[in-house]
């Protein structure tokens, strides 16, 4: 088993969490480097557009300005799947 990187963002709401994948990498030093960009904003991650926070019917709603949160997890490749 080849071991990848799994790189996550998401989105907290008042009720529930939406986690995204960002696609894989290869090694942790490119996870990291993809998490620290974004952290900093060197690169803008797209909200997607079925985003709850965009439909949040909260006409105040703190969390539709929000920006995502961005991690990592290592991830197994078995047989040339994930």
């Amino acid at each position: 088993m080849k071991t990848k990187f799994e790189l996550l963002y998401g989105y907290k709401h008042c009720y529930t969490e939406n986690v995204y994948s960002g696609g894989y990498v290869d090694t942790e030093e490119e996870a990291i480097d993809w998490v620290e960009k974004r952290r900093r904003g060197e690169v803008v991650t797209p909200r997607p557009s079925d985003e709850e926070s965009n439909r949040c019917p909260v006409s105040y709603c703190p969390l539709k300005n929000q920006k995502p949160w961005f991690s990592y997890k290592r991830v197994n490749e078995k047989r040339g799947t994930i």
